[in-house]
């Protein structure tokens, strides 16, 4: 449909529908005045628009005068005053006529909405390819590599705030920049926001989360400690877990788990898995040895699993006493990893686990461990780190429909 007939049918559409004003005017003169002399047909007609948000717009069209003035009008065609409805069929003709047609551009914004928001309402993946100073973003769907998402200084550990924005350790001291920070990007567009924090000698923050009340906690790889800072603000509070705490050393991910706990992989090689309280920060002991544990990550089925920097592979905990289940993803095989350093469960329920040594996102089969893909790889992931889905959207489209539903039935009373 060419925008012309499209736009002519928005506006019968909104005239039948009560939105768009009749003819306010003709030469000069009210329409209820016209003496009903012909010498108007040929004028052109002012109406103007009505759009729920206040918005009003003007044009002018040429409209014979029996389309605008009714007992004048008819007083000039005789034909044409048999042919018209009476008046009170005419309105309930008009109302009818006004619904459906507000009801098929309702239909045709909400398919546009759809349309719009499809592309939207995939979670995608980003990626810290960390030596090549970007967060890479691919499709969520198809592993596509969909470019740099945003620029950063040696991302490392990466994740989204209660604001919905992103935020990345960045590993600047690897290039003699500076002190290590953490970075803050709008989380919809990847657009730099600045820096976020960089205070309590962090250095290389290879996992960054935000805990259950609301701070940011970074692991501190280099000095040996978890690092706390106010969630709202960045500044520094403490040193949640001080280095040497519970055995703590050189740590390299942690994750908030149920039963007021934090799990916490560190150890260097041979490594171990720690847990702390997660309020007070109060060592609670090992619950298991990992080969130079990398990222961890908690399934749905609330278990914890951990990759084996060194083991090349995934093992699998019970989340809430600890105990070792099984090796998930076992070194070798299908799917074999190298270095993994990030695992991730997606929104499809699969494992996610970045091979940092052959630069891949496989993916496993999120319940029996099986190697499904390689999900994505290339546009420059060199090294990848830490992983992160972007947030569900809201669904616009749906909210249009209650927006919709509403109006019509403020109508029809």
């Amino acid at each position: 449909m060419s925008r012309l007939r499209s736009g002519r049918l928005v506006r019968l559409c909104l005239r039948r529908a009560g939105y768009l004003e009749m003819p306010t005017s003709l030469d000069g003169a009210r329409i209820g005045h016209l003496s009903g002399t012909g010498h108007a047909a040929s004028k052109g007609v002012q109406a103007t628009m009505r759009f729920g948000l206040g918005n009003r717009r003007k044009y002018t069209r040429q409209l014979p005068v029996s389309s605008a003035v009714d007992g004048e009008a008819a007083a000039m065609d005789p034909m044409q005053a048999r042919n018209r409805p009476e008046p009170g069929k005419e309105t309930a003709m008009s109302t009818t006529c006004g619904r459906v047609c507000v009801g098929m551009i309702g239909l045709a914004v909400l398919t546009g909405l759809a349309v719009t928001q499809a592309r939207a309402a995939v979670q995608d993946l980003l990626v810290t390819s960390s030596l090549s100073d970007a967060v890479l973003r691919y499709d969520g769907t198809t592993g596509a590599n969909l470019g740099p998402f945003a620029s950063v200084r040696a991302p490392m550990g990466i994740t989204y705030g209660p604001d919905g924005n992103l935020y990345v350790g960045s590993y600047r001291s690897y290039y003699g920049e500076g002190n290590d920070n953490v970075q803050r990007f709008d989380g919809r567009t990847g657009a730099p926001m600045g820096t976020f924090t960089s205070g309590g000698a962090l250095i290389e923050p290879l996992n960054l989360a935000f805990g259950p009340d609301g701070n940011l906690y970074a692991a501190s790889f280099s000095n040996n400690q978890i690092l706390r800072y106010n969630g709202m603000t960045g500044a520094y509070m403490d040193a949640f877990i001080p280095a040497g705490s519970g055995g703590l050393i050189a740590p390299t991910g942690f994750v908030f788990a149920p039963g007021n706990k934090l799990y916490v992989g560190g150890g260097g090689n041979p490594g171990h898995i720690l847990v702390y309280d997660a309020t007070t920060g109060a060592p609670l002991g090992s619950v298991a040895s990992v080969i130079r544990p990398g990222g961890m990550a908690l399934g749905p089925d609330g278990n914890l699993y951990a990759a084996g920097y060194n083991s090349a592979n995934v093992v699998r905990f019970d989340g809430r006493t600890g105990a070792f289940i099984d090796v998930f993803v076992p070194a070798g095989g299908p799917g074999r990893l190298s270095s993994p350093t990030g695992v991730l469960f997606g929104p499809d329920g699969n494992l996610y686990v970045a091979s940092s040594g052959t630069d891949l996102i496989q993916r496993y089969n999120g319940t029996t461990g099986d190697f499904i893909d390689t999900f994505a790889s290339g546009g420059g992931l060199n090294q990848p780190w830490r992983m992160v889905f972007t947030p569900e959207p809201a669904t616009l489209a749906l909210l249009g429909a209650g927006v919709l539903g509403a109006a019509v039935r403020r109508r029809r009373h």
